[in-house]
């Protein structure tokens, strides 16, 4: 969970923009027409730089707002967000404080790092916290660090990131902010998970539950319990993790499907794990109905695959086959070919199980195709194993039928 870096000071809070006018009103500031007619193909980025440096009419207060706006619409409208605060940084050169302008690079690298562009983000980040720093800002200061903690962790430095956690947890202790610590807990402990150090990285969900718990933040408490209960799942520890994803639904009980549903899916996995076969077949079709209501099509597959998994040990072959082939098509609908892959291996070992022959060679030899397509050759040689079985057992009940 990195943080959003607060344009307006140190005061701000995460989604508060302190200064600034509401956002029809600050449309009106000029840099946003500029970022209009880039993305429009009207302007070129250089011509549209060149005009925000030359603006008389912008202070230091509309390129505040114009950073503002950028972070307000990050979400809805990225690529306009981004070349807003590029225009605002520019702007910033002429009219605006070294520290306005180490504010915006924070805001742009929060924006790369949303964007996959973490070398980018670090770049940005790293301007960012001289200027913070120079301005003994210590709350944005915590909040550039831990980002760089993300940006870190994006790249797949994981140690390097832990280190950055590390530097903004004692930020946060030191000036008591309670909900950053917690934030940088939970980005901590999934370091820790990620580098196979599952117990440390329980410690560290533990004590962000504890914060999330006393602020009253039930999507962050949602959000710890759920990683509780897959660093459990790690462990091998069913029953907590079961206890941990079922709190985890209960505080999530008010955000999107999509959320709910990926929480219930695991569920479902460590109830299947616990062999509780008949609850984990419930969960699950929870799961696809939470996933269909999000119209999520790679979900609702990942949901079908797994019921039909459970069917298939309570030996219900033709509801096992049918949900299959559903997440096979939906799969396909999602554009996932992995997930297409893995539909076609269920179906044709299935299929092989029960003798399905012809059926049976002709998915799994679509399994293996896939599988090669998406550079699996391990996966695509494990499975070409099972198909030259089948077509061996096909074509002995083929000489044997011809025989009679």
């Amino acid at each position: 969970m990195s943080e959003a870096y607060g344009i307006a000071g140190s005061e701000a809070t995460r989604g508060e923009l302190r200064g600034t006018r509401g956002n029809s009103e600050a449309e009106e500031n000029p840099l946003y027409p500029l970022a209009q007619q880039v993305l429009a193909g009207d302007l070129t980025l250089e011509q549209a730089l060149t005009q925000a440096t030359s603006l008389t009419e912008l202070d230091e207060e509309s390129v505040q707002e114009a950073g503002a706006l950028a972070e307000a619409i990050a979400d809805q409208s990225p690529p306009l967000a981004y070349m807003l605060v590029l225009l605002a940084e520019a702007a910033a050169g002429r009219a605006g404080t070294p520290y306005l302008i180490g504010q915006l690079a924070g805001v742009r690298g929060s924006m790369l790092l949303r964007l996959g562009q973490a070398e980018d983000a670090v770049a940005a980040f790293t301007t960012s916290l001289q200027a913070l720093r120079a301005a003994r800002d210590r709350r944005a200061e915590g909040v550039v660090v831990g980002n760089l903690g993300s940006a870190y962790m994006q790249l797949g430095q994981v140690e390097k990131a832990i280190g950055y956690y590390e530097q903004a947890l004692q930020i946060s202790r030191e000036i008591k902010d309670r909900r950053g610590e917690g934030n940088i807990l939970g980005n901590l402990g999934s370091a820790y998970f990620q580098l196979g150090q599952v117990e440390q990285a329980i410690g560290c969900y533990e004590q962000a539950l504890q914060i999330a718990g006393k602020t009253g933040d039930r999507r962050t408490q949602g959000v710890t319990l759920t990683r509780l209960g897959d660093a459990y799942r790690k462990l091998g520890e069913i029953e907590q993790a079961i206890e941990a994803y079922e709190q985890a639904l209960a505080q999530l009980d008010d955000v999107q499907p999509a959320q709910r549903a990926s929480v219930s899916l695991r569920l479902g996995l460590a109830l299947r794990q616990a062999g509780e076969w008949s609850r984990a077949l419930r969960q699950q079709e929870q799961t696809y109905d939470l996933f269909r209501r999000a119209e999520d099509f790679q979900g609702q597959a990942d949901a079908f695959m797994e019921l039909g998994y459970i069917y298939q040990v309570l030996n219900n072959y033709t509801e096992a086959w049918l949900h299959y082939l559903d997440a096979y098509r939906l799969y396909q609908r999602a554009g996932d070919r992995v997930g297409m892959a893995s539909a076609s291996e269920a179906l044709g070992t299935l299929e092989y199980y029960v003798r399905q022959l012809p059926r049976a060679v002709r998915d799994l030899d679509d399994a293996v195709n896939l599988y090669r397509e998406a550079g699996m050759d391990e996966k695509a040689t494990h499975v070409g194993k099972t198909l030259v079985e089948a077509r061996q057992a096909l074509a002995e009940w083929a000489s044997a039928s011809a025989s009679e």
